[in-house]
């Protein structure tokens, strides 16, 4: 058993499997896949609150006021997977099982999103990125990226308004590379050809073409003796 919602758009050849609900205004492209017990277009917490408000009618139950959510041709959605209102989703992108996208998010063409991947509100996702890990709100991944550890908020003052978030989120630039378990807070930027090694943590800009590793201990890779000086990712053979 399945729901769509009447004012949805799903092309020709895409599959939808059993058990998915797809809410409000969503257009499905083209020869996609999307696996059992996946949600579109969820209602996010305004709108749930307004139906509540209102009344819980035939009409509000549907959300075809919420913002439209937009996925491309050959797109792939594994199961149980969570995908908000007014997400954008790029022609080519892969979705692994369980991975949540925040609403009004947009992720452009061949990107794929790994298994458990966490991507809050308002994120921008480039082409090609591979994103295993946590994306913060408002936080700006740019083309080429590897994510596989966390980009996170400071917390010193406790849970800032949207407003403050929106100026307090990392920046990745194109070609840069987050290893597993790294940790990048703040409003930081991380500049083309910088790889943030496994387990570090980083609260200030780099400079690009450099290796991070331990607490904002950034070696500019001229300067690195390791074998990854030599690695396809910093002789322009891309991530």
């Amino acid at each position: 058993m399945k729901y769509i919602s009447p004012s949805s758009i799903i092309g020709k050849d895409t599959r939808v499997n059993d058990f998915v609900r797809i809410y409000g205004t969503t257009k499905i492209g083209r020869r996609c896949f999307v696996g059992d017990y996946s949600i579109i277009g969820h209602p996010c917490e305004e709108d749930i609150e307004d139906a509540l408000n209102n009344g819980w009618d035939e009409a509000s139950k549907d959300f075809a006021c919420q913002e439209p959510t937009t996925i491309g041709d050959n797109v792939i959605i594994q199961p149980n997977v969570l995908i908000s209102g007014g997400v954008s989703i790029g022609n080519h992108v892969k979705i692994g099982p369980f991975v949540i996208i925040g609403k009004n998010t947009n992720i452009e063409s061949g990107t794929q999103i790994m298994y458990q991947s966490q991507i809050y509100e308002n994120v921008q996702v480039g082409k090609d990125c591979i994103i295993g890990g946590f994306l913060c709100d408002f936080s700006k991944i740019g083309n080429d990226v590897t994510v596989m550890g966390s980009l996170v908020h400071k917390y010193v003052n406790g849970w800032d308004d949207e407003e403050d978030l929106q100026n307090k989120s990392p920046i990745i630039e194109d070609n840069v590379i987050v290893a597993y378990g790294s940790i990048v807070i703040g409003k930081v930027r991380l500049r083309s050809r910088t790889y943030v090694a496994a387990g570090a943590i980083v609260t200030e800009d780099t400079p690009g073409n450099c290796l991070v590793k331990g607490v904002n201990k950034i070696t500019p890779i001229n300067e690195y003796q390791g074998s990854l000086k030599k690695s396809k990712f910093y002789n322009g053979s891309g991530t």
